[in-house]
């Protein structure tokens, strides 16, 4: 792992742990065990090592969605249960850049803060066409309900993962993500 991807894992770790507001340059180069001016070779400013944080929580997820969607093969179910695998796999694999997004996105400026949003709605639309598309295919699945409010409970299921996932436990997000496509099932 590169320097620069190392201290980014740090700061994310420290971020996730403590907030934003609470991490300093200072707490960021003693726990990567380097000199606070070193820091700045990487990274111009705080802010700087923020929203890099975020662009790997939202790369991953971008970059899977794009394959899904990519997929003409797939009925419409199946393009859901990947979907929400792959958004609980790189949810773990990128856990405390995915809490900072949560939890501290408040602290970039308005610039910045628009471009996520912005990504955000695109990644939720995705999943609307999904719903939208079962829909069409099958008559039971989601009938009568509002594509929208079933993709924010979607999301807001999975994107819980984040808050009570521990690494090692008896099962791992693939599981985890069969179950809650079961349940989206049962609708």
């Amino acid at each position: 792992m590169n320097q620069r991807k190392k201290l980014l894992k740090i700061a994310a770790r420290l971020m996730s742990k403590k907030g934003y507001s609470d991490v300093s340059l200072q707490n960021i180069a003693d726990r990567a065990g380097i000199h606070k001016s070193t820091l700045f070779h990487y990274f111009k400013r705080k802010e700087q090592i923020l929203l890099q944080i975020i662009d790997v929580a939202y790369e991953r997820l971008v970059t899977n969605m794009d394959q899904v969607l990519k997929e003409k093969r797939l009925v419409p179910e199946e393009k859901l249960r990947i979907a929400v695998t792959r958004h609980i796999v790189s949810l773990v694999e990128h856990i405390d850049n995915v809490n900072v997004l949560n939890n501290e996105i408040r602290h970039i400026s308005r610039e910045h803060r628009n471009k996520y949003n912005e990504i955000r709605k695109q990644y939720e639309e995705h999943f609307v066409n999904i719903i939208d598309d079962i829909k069409k295919t099958n008559s039971r699945l989601f009938r009568g309900s509002d594509s929208k409010i079933i993709v924010y409970g979607i999301l807001a299921m999975c994107n819980g993962v984040a808050k009570w996932y521990k690494k090692g436990r008896k099962m791992g997000p693939e599981e985890i993500a069969d179950i809650f496509f079961r349940m989206i099932k049962q609708n």
